[in-house]
């Protein structure tokens, strides 16, 4: 008996041992198939950094590169803190297609037809002599009140347009399909803070509709943001402003600094660092780091570290602090008669054969997020659930990097939303 005990101990241990080294060789091949097709999809076309497109054609003409406002949030010297760029300017965007993509930037640096602000002065107007209207003197069945906005935009690269030109990004489409007023306040590289800080800049209009775009890693952009000195007190005086939109002239003397002297070596060190970690992991290079990172187990260790802390909630995500800015938008935009929406949006690596695991790290935030948002009476919309799960290869939805939308993907996203919110009312 003691001895069939110690035996199927033995068997036992071994059958662990065995599973956890075939885990370890499945993450493995995904790690060189992974490497193998990003490769390869860089190499299907030339791409030209915003830097050398824009130092070839400065001297042609009047250009802009987009300026990331999160990559100069460290930069705590500054007593301004721009959550745009450049005004009134052709603005070179970003190239994963296999073209570089442009867009002229309204009045205040983001990408819209700087018309949509005219129609906002326009709408504002009434015969009275220019008092706006409230929309809580409305009887409930005046659905016909001509609001100021029929859709604000916030977010990130997605939201900003990456990297498409009009009108196949989301605010164009929603434009298009609405045919009235679509203010775009996305912006590369934005994280949940400076969203809500931009709504409280630039937004002192009636809008019908308030759009947040939530993408993965925005609670990791959200935990930078907390570090800068200027954004963190947008939350606490809910009173705060830059008063950004009287001080454009500004913003674009800091943008173009930013660009000529800085923005080049910080966008160098941040594609140089992506590069390091995607394609050439120069610390396992040598086979004597191979066999022991295999021996040793350490992707299976570093997957279920990643799995526990974010199951656990040990990374410290600022679900309070994210949770405080959903629910302020939100009453800011019903006090003002409009509906607010948090749109969900799927990665690639869901999709991924290569990275299928992945899903569920994804999945354990989603659900965190809802969880948070729980009888908030703020509504969700989920973007893998109600397009890209239903598309026969949501794949084909990406562009040719795999980390953004295509005009394809654009255009199914903008007219889920209209649907869910053309009816709304």
């Amino acid at each position: 008996m003691k001895k069939n005990f110690i035996r199927y101990l033995i068997i036992f241990f071994i059958s662990v041992i065995f599973t956890f080294y075939l885990f370890e060789f499945y993450l493995l091949n995904k790690e060189n198939n992974l490497f193998l097709s990003k490769e390869k999809k860089i190499k299907k076309f030339e791409r030209s950094s915003r830097m050398e497109v824009y130092k070839r054609l400065k001297s042609i003409e009047n250009v802009a590169v987009s300026t990331n406002p999160l990559l100069f949030t460290n930069f705590n010297d500054l007593t301004l803190l721009p959550l745009s760029g450049v005004s009134s300017i052709k603005t070179i965007l970003c190239n994963e297609n296999g073209y570089m993509s442009y867009y002229f930037s309204d009045r205040y640096g983001f990408n819209n037809p700087d018309n949509e602000w005219k129609q906002i002065e326009e709408n504002k107007r009434d015969e009275s002599g220019g008092i706006n209207i409230n929309p809580h003197s409305l009887k409930k069945n005046q659905k016909d009140y001509n609001w100021d906005v029929e859709y604000v935009l916030l977010g990130d690269s997605f939201t900003h347009g990456a990297c498409v030109n009009r009108p196949n990004d989301i605010g164009s489409v929603l434009r298009n399909l609405s045919k009235k007023t679509v203010l775009n306040l996305g912006y590369m590289g934005n994280g949940p803070l400076i969203e809500y800080a931009t709504f409280r800049e630039y937004v002192n209009f009636n809008t019908r509709n308030v759009l947040f775009f939530f993408y993965e890693n925005d609670l990791n952009d959200l935990k930078k943001e907390l570090e800068n000195k200027i954004l963190v007190n947008y939350l606490n005086d809910k009173s705060f402003s830059q008063n950004l939109k009287k001080k454009q002239t500004e913003i674009n003397s800091i943008s173009f600094f930013r660009i000529e002297k800085t923005f080049s070596q910080i966008e160098k060190s941040f594609f140089k660092e992506i590069n390091n970690k995607y394609f050439h992991q120069k610390k396992f290079t040598t086979t004597k780091n191979k066999y022991l990172k295999f021996i040793r187990l350490d992707r299976t260790k570093n997957f279920l570290k990643r799995y526990y802390d974010i199951a656990t909630n040990n990374i410290n995500y600022p679900y309070k602090e994210f949770k405080f800015i959903i629910n302020d938008l939100n009453d800011r935009v019903v006090a003002s008669g409009g509906k607010f929406y948090l749109i969900l949006l799927p990665s690639f690596e869901k999709y991924s054969n290569n990275d299928k695991f992945n899903l569920y790290f994804s999945d354990i935030i989603k659900k965190k997020i809802i969880l948070t948002l729980k009888n908030q009476n703020i509504e969700i919309i989920d973007i893998h659930e109600n397009i890209f799960k239903k598309f026969h290869d949501p794949a084909l939805l990406f562009n040719l990097s795999k980390l953004h939308y295509n005009e394809k993907g654009y255009e199914l996203i903008a007219k889920e939303i209209y649907k869910k919110t053309k009816g709304s009312r």
